[in-house]
Formats: C-alpha cells, structure tokens, sequence
C-alpha cells in the first residue's frame, strides 16, 4: 500500500519507463522530458561538455540518445571540421586515442569519442559509407573499410607493391 502522508519517501513510479541517460526508473511526480521518444529525467538533460543543465524546448545536439551538447559547447565533425548543427545526424564513435589530437577537445562528444556528421563516416580511401559497416580499421589520416585497411596492410608488409591475387 502506497502512503500518502507529507513524509513518505516511497514515490510511483511509471511502469517500464526508465530515464534513456541514467537508467534509472522514472518517477510518476518526476520532472521528465521527452526527446526522440526516449524519455529522461530533466536533471539527467546537461551538456557533456559544460554540464550546464539544458532547459526544456532549449536547442541542443542529440548525437545519439543520452548525448546532449548545448549550442554554446557545438561540436565540430572530427572529418570536416564543421560545427553538427542541433538538426544534423551525428555518428559517435570512441573511445579513440585520436580522438581530440589538437588538444583542444574538438570533434569529441566526451573525453573518449569523436562525433562525425552522417555524411563523413565513411572510408578515406574509398568513400564507402562506414553506418552499415560492423568493424572498420583508423589510421592518423582517418576511418578506413576493412577492404581497405587490409589492402594498406599488404602494401606495407610487401615494400610497397600491392599483391595481386
């Protein structure tokens, strides 16, 4: 049985529903916000980069669910350089040790990942989009299929000529 005395501590919880960015249940009285059809706490919507606490209906970039970057924090495409704007699709991927090699955090969604417009995920050599891709090679000059990343490894290992096969 659920009190309904001033100095209860149970709270209702919404069945199933549990916050996309903390995991935790979400609270019938809790103050929530829904983002994508995912659903969060509203202290759980802060910036990975300043931590400030993003208000309801405030534009923001969403890379992926529980990813949030407030405008003043945008970050830029770790390929092109160009800022992901608030309606663009982002692709995450990390953690990386290359992720952020100017030192300045640019082209990362948190310490450990790098944020690449849709369109810029792709192989370096061949342009192949990498989304559909289940393992990719990265070298310093970036993201390569594993077709490629074989076909620079063979090149390496024989001088510099390619194997034909």
């Amino acid at each position: 049985m659920i009190s309904s005395t001033p100095n209860s501590n149970l709270q209702v919880m919404i069945p199933n529903k549990t916050c996309k960015s903390c995991n935790l249940p979400i609270g019938v009285d809790s103050s929530k916000s829904s983002i994508s059809g995912n659903i969060y706490h509203h202290e759980c919507i802060k910036c990975i980069h300043c931590k400030k606490q993003l208000e309801p209906n405030q534009r923001c970039c969403v890379p992926e669910p529980g990813i949030f970057i407030c405008l003043n924090c945008s970050v830029p495409c770790y390929s092109c350089h160009r800022v992901i704007d608030y309606d663009e699709t982002a692709v995450v991927v990390g953690p990386t040790s290359a992720s952020g090699s100017d030192g300045q955090g640019n082209g990362q969604a948190g310490s450990d990942c790098v944020v690449y417009h849709e369109q810029c995920f792709k192989c370096k050599v061949c342009d192949i989009s990498l989304l559909k891709e289940i393992k990719y090679g990265r070298l310093k000059r970036g993201l390569v299929c594993m077709t490629c990343l074989s076909l620079i490894q063979r090149k390496k290992n024989t001088g510099g000529t390619a194997i034909k096969t």
